[in-house]
């Protein structure tokens, strides 16, 4: 029971605070944070660890079919924009950053939140405290988890189709800037720009402050595939200023929030 409106504030204050944090993950406190007085803390680390999840897959599961495009161009075409020798560069490079999705399920199917809890209470450091409060929550935290894939199997799927909406929704967004900067190129090759981004975005998460970072590996990336610089660095700065403006938005409520009555 949670206002849409209220979780895009929320969402907007997280992704706001993960561009400024290395590897892109401190706004994750802020969202769970943010929502936890409406449907409880343990169904918000859930839905959170479930977005991630979902997120990571509809993400580089794109992100591969970027070269896949690229290779089926040149086996049925026997030409395409990027070299066939890139663009198995760029497969092996995508299915290296998308082991950890299969090896996340993996982990949450065998061990759960509970199992990390309780290897974390090993830390030397924490191992005088009293276990049984975090094990406690970390237990509901499993089950909310595995209750919305298992009881609400509908409702799970629909967000994995929604998700590979949203993501497609990005490549339309690469396809529009691209062709409006003077690049004239199809969705197909869009989707594989949008593989290029997805692997640079994983390589500058660790850097704070990404500002500059993604918009010069950008060129970068158009210069390795024989492609105007310029138009690399601009379409990434249209779409960072895209970003910026939900991000504001985002500090700002976070800032009210931060002064507000409510706990």
């Amino acid at each position: 029971p949670v206002s849409f409106f209220r979780l895009l504030l929320a969402a907007n204050s997280g992704n706001a605070i993960n561009v400024l944090t290395p590897s892109g993950d401190g706004g994750e406190f802020i969202k769970g944070n943010l929502i936890k007085e409406q449907i409880g803390g343990a169904e918000a680390t859930s839905s959170l660890l479930l977005w991630n999840f979902l997120y990571a897959l509809a993400s580089k599961s794109i992100m591969l079919a970027g070269p896949v495009i690229i290779l089926l161009w040149w086996l049925f075409d026997g030409s395409a924009p990027i070299s066939i020798n890139l663009a198995l560069m760029f497969l092996g490079a995508g299915l290296i950053t998308f082991t950890y999705v299969p090896l996340l399920f993996f982990l949450v199917r065998r061990y759960g939140a509970e199992g990390a809890a309780s290897l974390v209470h090993r830390l030397p450091i924490l191992r005088k405290r009293d276990p049984s409060g975090l094990i406690a929550f970390a237990r509901q935290v499993d089950d909310a988890f595995r209750e919305f894939a298992g009881r609400y199997r509908t409702r799970f799927v629909t967000a994995v189709v929604l998700l590979l909406v949203a993501r497609l929704g990005v490549v339309y967004e690469i396809y529009f800037v691209v062709n409006r900067l003077g690049m004239d190129t199809s969705f197909g090759f869009a989707v594989f720009l949008f593989s290029g981004s997805t692997l640079l975005t994983t390589v500058v998460s660790f850097f704070p402050t990404q500002l500059g970072v993604t918009e010069a590996g950008s060129m970068g990336l158009f210069h390795i595939m024989g492609l105007n610089p310029v138009v690399g660095f601009s379409q990434e700065f249209i779409r960072r200023l895209r970003r910026m403006v939900f991000n504001i938005i985002g500090l700002i409520y976070l800032g009210y929030r931060s002064f507000a009555s409510e706990p």
